[in-house]
This record gives C-alpha cells, structure tokens and sequence, in this order.
C-alpha cells in the first residue's frame, strides 16, 4: 500500500498508532532509577520554607531549635534564626535590662564607646549573668581598641553562653589583633560550628591560618 493513495483520516490513524507505539516502547524500556540515584537526587533539593514557618521561627524562644536552624541549607531559614536569637540575648535579662542594653547599643552606633561601656558596666553590675550586655561591652572595647577587656568580656559572654556565635566571633577578631593565632583559630572554629555558612568567619580562619604559617604582621582590614 503506498502512503500517498491513504486517505486523510487513515494517515491521522497511523500517525497516533505510531506515537502510541513510541511511548509505550519508551516506558518499557527505560532504566529503573535506583534507590541510590532518587535519594542522590533528593539531597540536592532544597524545599523553600513556608511564611507561616518562617514566622513560627522568628517568634520562638526554643534557643536549642534556633541554633539547630543556623545549620539550614536555606538562606531565608538561618537569617530568620538568626535574627530571633540576637532578640532572644537581648531580652534574657528581661525588659528593663534590655532598655537599658538598647540605649548603650545606640551610643555604641553614634560613635560613643566610652560612653557605652559606662552604661554596660552599670547593666553588668545589676545583671552580672546578662551575657549580651558584656558582649556588647566586649564591643565597645574593641571600638577602642582595648583588646585585653574586650577579651575578658568575650570570654565571659561565652561561658554564659556558649552558642552565642557573635562572642566567639568577636573573641577570634580580639586575638587576631593581638596576633594570638592560635587562639584565635579556635574561637573562630567554634564560631564556624555554630554557623556553618558563615563567609565571614570562613575568612578570617584561613586569614589566621595563613599568619600562622608567615607569622608576618598584616593589617585584618586588607585580608580579603
């Protein structure tokens, strides 16, 4: 039978036949995916996040689950968490201590440190178990440059708190300036724990490493 003496309605019949044929052909032949693949190819994907989660975990006050959160795939995930705990520090010692810890935040900002540290020093003399209030201090020490205090509340907010990331950072960055490499690497190291995504604290560990390898003197501002 020749292609050409088929009629319209005879040639649509072959072509869905053929189509038909085709992916009946395809199913059967083609390869299983193998547990290993499926679950290879699940890790890959990252479920976004839903608002109402998002917004369940900015509003709780379970510390243990937030700093579980810091180690998400997703971004919006850890800045959520992230942001609940500064809240979370900052409120540990209740509303007065925390309106007096925002007023010594703001001078901090406006330039004052030493006026700031007056007013740290007065919240960690009512508060002395308020870990946020000598982080901030630590703060306004380093501002000044006064690494030797800063040190000591950093290690004080830490021992009050040891998921407080932003000590075991700030206490890295005091020994770096310090040239304590060593110790340094390992407050940094611990900082990176708690924030496995963190850039920055990925940076200043291999700027430390490699001090430690040149022991040469370098400005931290220009290691990038």
């Amino acid at each position: 039978m020749n292609w050409r003496d088929l009629n319209a309605f005879s040639k649509s019949l072959f072509l869905v036949m053929g189509i038909l044929a085709a992916v009946y052909l395809w199913r059967e032949l083609r390869p299983e995916p193998s547990n290993e693949s499926v679950s290879k190819l699940a890790s890959h994907m990252v479920v976004p996040p839903r608002e109402s989660d998002l917004h369940h975990l900015a509003e709780t006050k379970n510390e243990t689950k937030l700093v579980e959160s810091l180690k998400s795939p997703n971004t919006a995930v850890r800045d959520a968490a992230t942001s609940a705990l500064w809240k979370l520090w900052q409120s540990a010692a209740g509303p007065e201590a925390e309106s007096r810890l925002q007023a010594g935040m703001g001078l901090l900002a406006a330039g004052h440190p030493l006026a700031a540290v007056d007013r740290f020093s007065k919240i960690i003399a009512d508060y002395p178990e308020f870990a946020e209030a000598h982080n901030q201090r630590a703060i306004a020490y380093f501002t000044m440059e006064d690494y030797e205090r800063s040190i000591q509340d950093c290690l004080k907010a830490t021992e009050l708190n040891k998921n407080h990331f932003g000590a075991w950072n700030g206490l890295g960055r005091c020994y770096l300036a310090i040239r304590r490499y060593d110790l340094a690497l390992g407050a940094l190291e611990r900082a990176l724990d708690l924030q496995p995504f963190s850039e920055e604290n990925k940076r200043l560990i291999e700027f430390c490493k490699q001090r430690r390898r040149n022991a040469l003197p370098q400005d931290l501002n220009n290691s990038a």
